[in-house]
């Protein structure tokens, strides 16, 4: 009987609905029996050959059963037969021996039980799991007496000589020689190829390093970082989990050569891609660009000795670049050698000795390039830049090592005692006023000019010294904001004519080139230093009714401060006021919100004979107007709509000057503003590890509102996953992927955050809501070098579930923390359990799992191994 029965289960034409109608008499079920202890364990099962393929329709699938079954008396062995995932029963006998006609997992598990206690006839075929048969004992929570392999003797039949389609594609990369930046590079994909992944298939990539190719990382995603400099490269490997285990890929010691000889690719039997080429990359240190720039000089040739010296002086040409914590100083050398002979903060040196002399500028950085060590007459430009960057050494800094050349004579020119004697300022900093301001200097007396001479002053813009004035006084009327210079200069008109002088194009360094002084031959005197002014626009940014200050309605005064002193004068007369010569006016605007009454209080401070007009628009209709209240004004405003407010001065009777002003009424204004989102670290882009330690990360804004703010988490395509409960959330819960994390600032409840929305259908119920403008980007990935438990240890069954979850353990007997999170980092459930051999554990949840991806944590012996889990609709 039993040799008819095999040969029905090979030709698969078993059709039973359940296991006891297929079972002799006695595995039929009878009245239970008393449980007493269980001492049944159904051993471990292997299969003869796990990869068994399809001869005409059918294959065999037979396992071996070793010595270490426990039968207790009155009880008997069973084989049972499942499919798929699921472990769903579809035969059973008293062999492990069976065949079946279709491709697909299968698994052979020895049952252990008494016929009295555990009843096989409620075993529907197809429909009932090992997990159903399994919950019933008390391995698995239940309270009868059996033992079941759960995990069993695992087969995937295939159909004989079946091609393997799995092709891993090609990728490539367009930064092939990335640098350590801060001690890391980012290793990225540029493009990646037509991959074929067949049903059942994945896809990961794996980062090799060296000719040999070991294999140092393996990511869902084809981005890596790493420390070190040298060759890798990034493969996509395409495989089947139930035939190819990622977990026997020893990182550092697996090649991508050994992986390679197990596919059918590399002379191997198993079905899989793997890319050996891949993106290749050469990972170098990274030279941060130097960006000093020393620019370049004018002037230079003959200049003749007088008195036993010779002035030099340089003029630079504006294109240097000096950045932040930069400074300029100027070198003059002697000689071929270059060898250095004075420093000094401007291009100015005093020559002692004939010959040639060079004034070089040096942009340096003093805390890279520490000047004492230069010996005067000993170090040479040439010492100095051997030490930068542009000379092949290691310091960020530029030196002009052409500079301007003098050629120090012994010419004897003409005696010439003139000098034009210094000047100050008389403001260092003026404002235009109305479009213009008044420049002015004060002769110090030290001004030598011989008889027959005159005194002129010259004014220049910008450091060029662009002459843009000449005058017989150190007084100027200027109409453009600028850095402006007076120069007092003494000349003899028999040899200098002022009328050569062509504003705008002339400057005054070369005047100086004309004179002795500057090594020309003429007798006369510049004040090339002269009295410097900064004439500012001092126009306040408000000064246009175009471009309103926006005011909050307050329930207290919140005074703002303002300013007309430099208000252009602006159109048209007040209602309730009236000037010949105009009005310094500034502009604001407010939202009236909910307010039918508003109050504008002002304290005038330095201002005289002011007021205040309220219009519905700009050049719109005046809606209240008051000269000088002694109280605040208040205005009839209709709810909702914008008005702009003119504080003016009238300049027929008064000046402006500082003052304040502030808006309150019954309801405050409100007013939305996201601002920026960073980390509280400043942060906006991190990489956090998926394994056993918390890994909260918290965010702040630069909101200026008042009003609420809410934190949103969206996947990379801003599609939302959760909000935030606070200003934190610990990403080590979170499965692998890239994460983004908003900032909603918004007056009452959200409205369209919720997930599977997208940020950008984010609403409020309130008056307004703002969405910042950035976002932080969090890179949660599986970090190497973490110790875990062997992920053939557990199992979640099923996976995707509906709800239903079990956990099997096939590992020794253990105590193990169950901690389950939801994708926002939320711990939903914890457990603690005691998991023995083979255990099959039910796991209920009190609130039940709403759909999402859940991440479950198994924290045993002081080591954890992280699953996700997907529940379905």
């Amino acid at each position: 009987m039993l040799l008819a029965f095999i040969a029905l289960l090979a030709l698969g034409i078993l059709h039973a609905h359940a296991i006891a109608a297929v079972l002799p008499a006695e595995y039929r079920f009878a009245p239970a029996a008393g449980l007493g202890s269980c001492e049944a364990d159904a051993g471990i099962l292997t299969p003869l050959d796990a990869n068994p393929c399809l001869v005409d329709g059918v294959a065999i699938l037979l396992a071996t059963a070793g010595d270490d079954a426990v039968v207790p008396d009155g009880q008997q062995i069973l084989y049972v037969l499942t499919q798929g995932e699921e472990l769903a029963i579809i035969n059973a006998q008293t062999d492990p021996f069976f065949g079946v006609n279709s491709i697909g997992l299968y698994t052979i598990h020895t049952l252990v039980y008494d016929p009295n206690t555990l009843d096989l006839f409620e075993v529907v075929i197809g429909e009932t799991t090992a997990y159903d048969l399994a919950s019933q004992m008390i391995q698995g929570g239940g309270e009868v007496c059996a033992a079941m392999d759960v995990v069993g003797a695992a087969f995937n039949v295939t159909l004989c000589g079946e091609p393997c389609e799995a092709n891993a594609g090609s990728i490539s990369t367009s930064e092939p020689e990335p640098c350590l930046l801060d001690g890391v590079a980012f290793l990225h994909v540029n493009s990646q190829g037509s991959g074929v992944i067949p049903p059942g298939y994945e896809m990961v990539f794996v980062l090799t390093s060296g000719p040999a190719l070991v294999i140092i990382d393996i990511d869902l995603f084809p981005f890596f970082t790493v420390t070190q400099t040298g060759g890798f490269a990034t493969h996509p490997l395409v495989y089947d989990p139930a035939t190819f285990d990622l977990s026997t890929v020893e990182l550092g010691v697996t090649t991508a050569f050994d992986v390679d000889a197990l596919l059918i690719q590399g002379g191997g039997a198993i079905c899989g891609s793997l890319d050996m080429v891949g993106a290749t990359y050469n990972v170098t240190l990274c030279e941060d660009p130097c960006e000093a720039d020393a620019g370049t000089l004018s002037g230079g040739g003959v200049a003749c000795v007088v008195a036993g010296t010779s002035p030099l002086m340089a003029f630079p040409d504006g294109n240097s670049v000096v950045p932040d914590g930069f400074e300029t100083v100027y070198v003059l050398t002697f000689g071929a050698e270059l060898t250095i002979i004075g420093m000094n903060t401007v291009p100015e040196f005093i020559a002692e000795s004939l010959g040639i002399h060079t004034i070089h500028t040096l942009v340096y950085d003093p805390d890279t390039l520490d000047l004492s060590f230069v010996e005067m007459g000993v170090t040479s430009a040439y010492d100095v830049n051997a030490l930068l960057t542009q000379g092949g050494g290691t310091v960020c800094a530029s030196l002009d090592m052409a500079g301007v050349m003098f050629s120090v004579e012994d010419c004897q020119p003409p005696f010439c005692d003139a000098y034009a004697g210094t000047l100050e300022a008389d403001e260092e900093q003026v404002c235009l006023q109305n479009g213009t301001a008044v420049i002015s200097a004060t002769a110090q007396g030290d001004a030598a000019v011989p008889d027959g001479y005159g005194v002129a002053y010259a004014l220049s813009l910008g450091p060029d010294l662009v002459i843009v004035g000449l005058s017989f006084g150190p007084v100027f009327t200027v109409s453009q904001a600028g850095e402006y210079i007076i120069h007092t200069l003494v000349i003899d008109p028999l040899t200098i004519d002022p009328g050569l002088v062509e504003l705008g194009v002339t400057t005054g360094y070369d005047i100086h080139a004309l004179l002795i002084q500057g090594g020309g031959q003429i007798c006369g005197a510049l004040d090339v230093a002269g009295a410097p002014v900064s004439v500012l626009d001092c126009t306040p940014a408000n000064d246009l009714c175009a471009d309103p200050t926006a005011l909050l309605i307050e329930l207290d005064c919140v005074p703002l401060p303002g300013d007309n002193t430099h208000a252009a004068p602006g159109p048209g007369n007040p209602g309730c006021d009236f000037s010949t010569v105009g009005y310094s006016d500034v502009w604001y605007t407010f939202n009236a919100g909910q307010n039918t009454s508003v109050n504008i209080d002002l304290d005038p401070g330095g201002m005289t004979d002011w007021g205040i007009v309220v219009f519905n628009a700009c050049g719109g209709t005046e809606v209240a107007c008051e000269v000088q209240p002694n109280a605040p004004l208040e205005v009839t405003v209709t709810p909702g709509a914008d008005y702009v407010v003119r504080i003016y001065t009238n300049l027929q009777f008064g000046t402006g000057g500082p003052f304040t002003i502030c808006l309150t009424a019954a309801i405050p204004s409100i007013f939305c503003d996201a601002g920026d989102v960073s980390t509280t670290e400043m942060d906006t882009l991190l990489y956090v590890c998926q394994d056993s330690q918390a890994d909260v990360i918290a965010f702040l804004n630069s909101s200026l509102s008042t009003q609420a703010y809410t934190y949103i988490l969206t996947d990379a395509d801003d599609v939302i996953i959760t909000q935030l409960s606070g200003v934190s959330l610990d990403f080590n819960g979170l499965p692998m992927g890239a994460y983004r994390v908003w900032g909603v600032s918004h007056h009452g409840a959200l409205v369209g955050a919720v997930p599977g929305n997208t940020i950008g259908e984010v609403t409020s119920a309130g008056y307004c809501a703002s969405i910042s403008t950035a976002y932080v980007n969090v890179i949660v990935d599986i970090c190497t070098g973490v110790e875990a438990l062997s992920g053939q240890d557990w199992a979640l069954f099923p996976n995707p579930t509906h709800g239903v979850l079990t956990l099997l353990h096939d590992g020794p007997e253990t105590d193990v923390a169950l901690r389950v999170f939801d994708m926002g980092g939320r711990l939903v459930h914890a457990d603690q359990l005691r998991m023995g051999h083979g255990a099959v554990l039910p796991v209920t949840f009190a609130e039940g799992l709403v759909p999402a991806v859940y991440t479950v944590q198994l924290i045993s012996d002081g080591r954890a191994v992280t699953m996700r889990l997907v529940v379905q609709r």
